[in-house]
């Protein structure tokens, strides 16, 4: 990170050449590709940021919203939002763990497999019910819950998984609080949330609570990120579940207690391998139709971009992890810089990176890499708190290019 900003201009000439064919427009374009003639030049000019000496979370804290009417009013609109986009009602048996019951379905469409559905409880005196399903209209077969998304009524309390936050800049997000199970047993719940790179800390009345925001209820694809969870959740229980059976098997061969073998079991680093890339179909569908997974290009072209000068790593949780001889740097990959991508990333690399320094021993640098640079006000709150740098990328031909990963091997 830059001390001070290095101004585009120096006397009359900018830093940057600009073509004689975009003399008028060139600044139009917010994320420009430079030469290394120009980068060096601006390296010159400009001030490194040390590495802040303790980590600070205040100015990308959240709060947990606690008060019942404002709780009820949010439900509402978010009711309204579902309604509008699930039209097709029918009257199913919806099974769960502790039991099942009769109730009204919406479905997206009124036909298909795996059509996303949700349902809310007509009346419930204690908690506002959201019942997330994906099932086929039509059908006689009883469907299965994928995840709850219930909020506290008639008076705040944190026994049910929904809960609505609000950030700094007072944006509203749905938000989970990790409660899962799997069959009819409950699940640990810090053990889940490690599962997601979308965990933060919340003010939650007068405690500080952990909850895995889902999206901004304003968002435009708010109902395709829901639903996103949805299916994650339901593999994070999958997952979970099967921790605590190699861990509890671990702990009776071993007569100890299995909460590091459930941490090194996450966090554990693997040789480095290409994810999938390309495209896939996704089932059940997070959107509808096929969709381009392009993350696991871009890890790829960023590790080709490291491979000469570390041994990378990975895990289920760890995008990319460069192992030197005095300590390991990390990245976050997002394809995009929207807020809820830049939360979820930040997260990741707080409580991934604690994982990876108390598990290896050795100091971590964190770095987000991003396809631009976040909203500037979240530019100062995410220098605090990561002791890495911004990289941004952008497509270029068949591969990618990244800013600042020059940079970023300067702060060593």
């Amino acid at each position: 990170m830059f001390a001070h900003a290095v101004l585009a201009k120096e006397g009359d000439a900018y830093l940057e050449p600009i073509p004689p064919s975009m003399a008028k427009n060139y600044w139009r374009n917010g994320v420009r590709e430079i030469g290394q003639r120009t980068f060096n030049s601006i390296l010159s000019r400009a001030t490194i940021k040390a590495a802040p000496s303790r980590v600070s979370r205040d100015d990308l804290m959240f709060e947990v919203i606690t008060d019942p009417d404002t709780i009820a009013a949010l439900n509402i609109k978010f009711a309204k939002i579902m309604r509008e986009a699930f039209p097709y009602k029918e009257s199913r048996e919806i099974t769960y763990p502790s039991g099942h019951h009769t109730g009204d379905v919406y479905f997206e469409r009124d036909q298909g497999h795996s059509v996303r559905a949700w349902s809310p409880l007509g009346y419930d005196p204690a908690k506002h019910v959201n019942h997330l399903l994906f099932g086929a209209p039509g059908a006689l077969d009883w469907m299965e819950l994928a995840v709850q998304l219930n909020f506290p009524k008639e008076s705040y309390t944190r026994l049910y998984a929904g809960a609505f936050v609000r950030d700094g800049a007072g944006e509203i997000f749905l938000a989970h609080r990790g409660k899962l199970t799997k069959g009819k047993a409950g699940l640990r719940k810090n053990l889940v949330l490690s599962q997601f790179s979308n965990s933060v800390d919340a003010q939650d009345g007068n405690q500080t609570s952990k909850v895995i925001l889902i999206a901004g209820l304003d968002e435009p694809d708010m109902i395709d990120k829901l639903f996103a969870f949805a299916q994650e959740a339901r593999e994070v229980a999958t997952r979970v579940a099967s921790i605590n059976t190699e861990a509890g098997s671990s702990s009776r061969s071993s007569g100890g207690k299995g909460g590091s073998t459930e941490r090194d079991s996450i966090m554990a680093l693997s040789a480095y391998f290409d994810e999938f890339s390309g495209e896939s179909n996704v089932t059940p569908p997070a959107t509808n139709g096929r969709r381009v997974v392009e993350h696991g290009a871009i890890v790829a072209a960023l590790a080709q971009a490291l491979k000469s000068e570390a041994n990378l790593r990975k895990n289920q949780v760890i995008d990319l992890a460069a192992i030197y001889e005095n300590r390991i740097d990390i990245y976050e990959v997002k394809t995009s810089a929207d807020t809820q991508n830049v939360y979820t990333a930040v997260g990741q690399l707080l409580i991934h990176g604690e994982g990876v320094r108390t598990l290896l021993q050795q100091p971590v640098r964190r770095f987000l890499v991003l396809p631009e640079l976040p909203r500037k006000d979240l530019l100062k709150p995410i220098a605090n708190v990561l002791d890495g740098a911004i990289i941004t990328y952008r497509k270029h031909n068949c591969g990618y290019t990244f800013t600042g990963l020059k940079l970023s091997r300067q702060l060593a």
